[in-house]
């Protein structure tokens, strides 16, 4: 439902961290990353390698994105998870390119991070953001069968026709659930 109203309202920000876990590594959490570019198109989705990386203060490259995928948050900290919430419902945000001043426009990046860590931010019990995705570790590891079906989603993910099937299915899905 997320990717399906991201898709049907693109201005709209979900205000949602959603976070894949799963404590196996190798077994998938990052593959929403050529899928989100192949149905979104490459150029409205930017990987980070780390929450710095997301979180720094030279951020003119999140311009136009609609989807950030921050890769393998561990343990952040407090002050951290606090100033990720901004980012994650906050509609504008300050871009800053180097040697610019900042302007602050509107933000339509929406974020989704990998972990192996259950909580990998400070979560209040008050919090609405924060989104759990546990990912099944039973496609994890080099057996023939799970070789094949990775590079199998890896050719899908760029195919046109796959994309496209994906992309028609999510435009047209009802949006009955609100995110």
């Amino acid at each position: 439902v997320c990717l399906a109203t991201k898709l049907q309202q693109p201005f709209r920000k979900l205000c949602k961290f959603l976070v894949a876990f799963c404590r196996a590594t190798g077994c998938g959490k990052t593959s929403i990353l050529p899928l989100l570019q192949g149905i979104f198109d490459a150029d409205k989705v930017i990987f980070c390698a780390s929450l710095q990386d997301f979180m720094s203060e030279q951020n003119a490259e999140f311009l136009g994105k609609l989807w950030v995928v921050v890769d393998d948050i561990e343990r952040a900290s407090k002050k951290e998870s606090d100033a990720l919430k901004s980012r994650i419902s906050g509609t504008t945000i300050r871009y800053k390119k180097l040697y610019s001043d900042p302007v602050t426009m509107p933000s339509f990046a929406d974020c989704i991070a990998t972990s192996n860590e259950r909580t990998p931010v400070f979560i209040s019990d008050s919090n609405r953001r924060n989104e759990l995705i546990v990912i099944n570790p039973e496609l994890k590891g080099d057996t023939p069968e799970n070789v094949e079906f990775w590079n199998q989603f890896y050719r899908d993910a760029v195919d046109p026709q796959v994309c496209g099937l994906w992309f028609e299915y999510l435009a047209t899905l009802p949006l009955d659930l609100n995110v």
